[in-house]
């Protein structure tokens, strides 16, 4: 649905399953309890879901990232536990 007003030309959601399944196989990773690994994979996943769907539906990398915002951050960010890993590695480093 997000899609529909960014990317008019799109192609199906086939091919958006696609996209998503081939972007989420990194995060078998984030199972290891490693931070810096679950952190990795999970942004790995989050950019091949906004490349996979800038190339299947034919529309920007910036419009991609919008469609993709919201969807990658709940699936990969707290699914995968990527927000937890992030902000504790931010914090390990003194960052936040």
């Amino acid at each position: 649905l997000v899609l529909v007003p960014l990317a008019p030309d799109r192609a199906g959601v086939s091919e958006t399953v696609q996209v998503v399944a081939y972007a989420a196989a990194p995060c078998l990773l984030a199972s290891v309890p490693v931070l810096e690994v679950r952190a990795l994979a999970v942004t790995y996943g989050a950019v091949l879901v906004v490349v996979g769907l800038a190339v299947v539906h034919d529309t920007s990398l910036v419009r991609a990232a919008l469609a993709a915002v919201v969807p990658v951050f709940v699936g990969f960010g707290y699914g995968f536990r990527g927000v937890e890993a992030v902000g504790t590695l931010l914090r390990q480093w003194f960052v936040v």
